[in-house]
């Protein structure tokens, strides 16, 4: 055997025995012992499992609500009113009325026309109380008055422009019908809650939204009268004789569909003037609605053709029970002294000069005739457009101006179509900047359309501080979130005083609500006491309705710099 097999064996031989004792000693070495731990028994039902809640979004609304043609919608209506009037110190001088209707309306959508929705509507009273019950035959007079259909419009955001009769409906079933379209009026904003103005059988008021607890539900409140339609001048009171507004309380419910329509709403309204120290009797007036839907129906659509073929009466909501309605005569019936309109048109045509005589009679007249004017001829708009801007006399200027806005705001009620033509063609020549800024700024503050926002917004850029103030002003006329934007803007940006102190007043005549923001920062930066004063003031009127304004007005008497502040904020506050 040669040496190296002899050494492969050896190696073989030694590998074996090593194999061998690591067998031996895993044998030998210690079983790990099995865990004892009880096992959980199997469950005998399933967990159940983790829902996440789905999140349902609020229903358009306002001006993004989906209005179908002749998609006809049904509801039952129920508006009962019951006025108290109690003489001062007599309990025996109560004196009690009560009004109210029931019934059935259809309402449809017409169309859109000159910015603003129509909505056809067609009553059927069921029962019907003023006084006392009406009995069958004047139940049917009373039936026979709603023969023909009644039109709303509206602005986009649902905000009721005018009611339009047939001109042989009587006063009484007038004032029934504003009633019942002011208290189910549900005027929209972004967002889950906002503040909007709006005007009843009343006057301007501001009301409240806020989201309910469910989607499409919502609580509008009627927080304050801005302005009445009959001013009521109080013989007494804390701060001596004066103007007194109405006190108004309660709340309504309302429920949308998924397109933005009123599904439901039902509420109590209670609306006090008088009382107290005023020196005039307490009257307590109070409106219960209900209104639920009941189906609804697609039908042939009624169009704006039918609306202009026939002749309606226009009524605002806030309308005297005892007025009759606006002629419906396309012409109008103009007082003698627009002729005098109608000369100044035709010698600025003809660059003519105006003899003093013909200068002082418009300038006494004008503005009076274009208020009793609610139809206008076209011959009497068009004159008045022509005059705009024509003439260097202040007193004039400004006459013709206000008597752009009161045809325009009448029109816009009766003929939307005719005013957006009359603004639109200012615009145009404002635009083109063929009138001066600050005169196309004084007309629009005058027309309070929404049309000028654009160029209004524009104007806030001008160099000159009274162009922008003028448009601080004429952004107070107009309504809408994105207006008390800008003015929100104004407060807090502008660089001149002036102007600052001019969107401070126009503030202070609208919806505060949304500005209540603003308004706390500019107290605290605001470095112009007289601007300051005016947001003092402003929070002055709305100590019972806005939480927040005694708080800041409490701000303002420990920490402003000016003493005269103080004491103002001091007064304020002291004030029943």
């Amino acid at each position: 055997m040669t040496p190296r097999l002899k050494g492969l064996l050896t190696l073989l031989a030694v590998l074996a025995v090593v194999g061998l004792w690591s067998l031996e000693s895993a044998r030998d070495a210690p079983r790990a012992r099995p865990s004892l731990a009880p096992v959980p028994p199997a469950p005998r039902f399933p967990p159940p499992p983790v829902l996440t809640p789905p999140v349902i979004p609020f229903g358009v609304k306002g001006a993004r609500r989906l209005l179908k043609a002749g998609l006809t919608h049904h509801y039952r209506f129920d508006l009962d009113t019951r006025t108290a009037e109690q003489l001062p110190g007599a309990e025996a001088g109560r004196t009690w009325r009560h009004s109210g209707w029931s019934g059935e309306v259809a309402v449809a959508y017409a169309g859109t026309e000159g910015g603003q929705h129509f909505f056809v509507a067609r009553v059927k009273p069921t029962w019907v109380v003023d006084a006392e019950p009406l009995v069958e035959g004047a139940l049917r007079d009373f039936r026979a008055s709603f023969e023909r259909p009644v039109y709303v419009t509206q602005d986009a955001r649902g905000r009721v422009v005018a009611v339009h009769f047939d001109p042989s409906v009587g006063a009484r079933a007038r004032g029934f019908m504003r009633r019942l379209v002011a208290a189910t009026q549900f005027v929209a904003e972004e967002g889950r809650a906002w503040t909007a103005e709006e005007e009843d059988t009343t006057g301007d008021f501001e009301a409240e939204y806020r989201a309910g607890g469910s989607a499409h539900t919502y609580v509008k409140t009627k927080r304050r009268y801005l302005r009445t339609t009959v001013p009521v001048w109080a013989p007494s009171g804390p701060r001596g004789p004066g103007l007194v507004v109405p006190r108004p309380r309660g709340h309504w419910d309302f429920t949308l569909d998924a397109d933005g329509l009123v599904r439901e709403v039902t509420g109590s309204d209670v609306v006090e003037s008088g009382g107290g120290a005023t020196g005039l009797p307490l009257v307590r007036l109070e409106t219960r609605v209900a209104m639920t839907r009941l189906g609804s129906e697609q039908r042939a659509a009624s169009t704006l053709k039918d609306f202009h073929a026939a002749r309606w009466s226009a009524e605002v909501l806030s309308a005297p029970e005892t007025s009759r309605p606006v002629p419906p005569d396309g012409g109008g019936v103009e007082p003698p002294s627009s002729k005098l309109i109608q000369m100044l048109a035709r010698a600025l045509a003809k660059r003519e000069p105006l003899s003093p005589e013909l200068t002082h009679a418009l300038a006494r007249d004008v503005t009076a005739t274009a208020g009793r004017v609610e139809r206008p001829s076209r011959e009497l708009a068009r004159a008045l457009a022509q005059a705009v801007g024509m003439t260097t006399e202040p007193a004039l200027k400004d006459a013709v101006g206000q008597a752009f806005g009161a045809v325009a705001r009448g029109l816009e009620r009766t003929e939307p179509a005719r005013a957006a033509e009359l603004v639109d063609g200012l615009l145009r020549r404002c635009e083109a900047s063929r009138l001066d800024a600050r005169e196309c700024l004084h007309v629009l503050a005058q027309t309070g359309s929404s049309r000028g926002e654009g160029y209004a917004r524009k104007s806030l850029a001008n160099t000159s501080p009274e162009v922008r103030a003028a448009a601080a002003r004429a952004l107070g006329a107009m309504k809408g979130a994105s207006v008390e934007a800008l003015l929100d803007e104004v407060l807090l940006t502008d660089k001149d005083a002036a102007v600052r102190e001019q969107a401070a007043a126009v503030i202070s005549q609208r919806v505060l609500g949304p500005h209540l923001r603003t308004v706390a920062q500019c107290l605290r930066t605001e470095p112009e006491p007289r601007v300051r004063a005016e947001l003092v003031r402003m929070l002055g009127q709305v100590l019972t309705v806005e939480p927040l304004a005694p708080e800041l007005l409490r701000d303002v008497a420990a920490r402003d710099d000016s003493e005269d502040l103080r004491r103002l904020a001091s007064s304020l506050l002291a004030k029943p």
